[in-house]
């Protein structure tokens, strides 16, 4: 059974993330979210992660999947609305939308928004059914006070990154951790898992 955290309900959780989301999907247009992408991007590839997939998580607004397209990469993103790019859907229950059900990407790509799922055991049930090969994913650690959805396991041990490794390749089963950083002063994660 999902815990709601501080919402009473699913339907309350939806509708305001609904709204967070529709608030700051310029946050991700902008200079500073084009930045993260680039150098997430350059992580990626100095990284070995190739692919020409992908599923950008918590798309928030176009910009990230036409990034990734002018890449050259086959590019759909989910949000909980729909763009021009972007399908409705919430992150943790992709493994039931009936878009997904026979797609897979090679690489799943997370900039911002894991922090805002609500059943991470639904998140990565739908990940393990839609990645083929990388889960790459940055947010912020667990006492940056932006986890507004849930605390997950992989969050606890932020100050030992050897620990955190064994708590992702735990939470993670069917991924091998291959980057474990932790950036901005200690405000933000940034891992690779490559699927076993």
């Amino acid at each position: 059974m999902v815990e709601y955290f501080k919402y009473k309900s699913y339907e309350e959780y939806l509708e305001i993330q609904r709204k967070k989301a529709l608030l700051t999907k310029t946050r991700t247009s902008r200079a500073c979210g084009e930045r993260r992408r680039r150098y997430l991007y350059k992580r990626m590839s100095k990284t070995g992660v190739k692919g020409s997939t992908i599923l950008c998580i918590g798309a928030r607004d176009d910009s990230e999947i036409l990034f990734f397209k002018e890449r050259g990469y086959q590019t759909d993103g989910i949000d909980l609305y729909s763009t021009d790019n972007i399908i409705e859907c919430d992150m943790s229950k992709i493994y039931e939308h009936p878009y997904f059900q026979e797609k897979k990407y090679d690489i799943v790509f997370s900039n911002e928004s894991l922090e805002h799922c609500l059943d991470i055991d639904g998140f990565i049930k739908g990940l393990n059914l839609v990645c083929k090969r990388y889960f790459v994913c940055m947010c912020p650690v667990g006492d940056a006070g932006l986890w507004d959805c849930a605390r997950h396991s992989f969050m606890e041990h932020m100050d030992d990154i050897e620990h955190n490794k064994k708590d992702l390749e735990e939470c993670f089963s069917e991924f091998n951790v291959i980057l474990n950083e932790i950036h901005k002063e200690g405000h933000r994660m940034f891992f690779i898992l490559e699927k076993k």
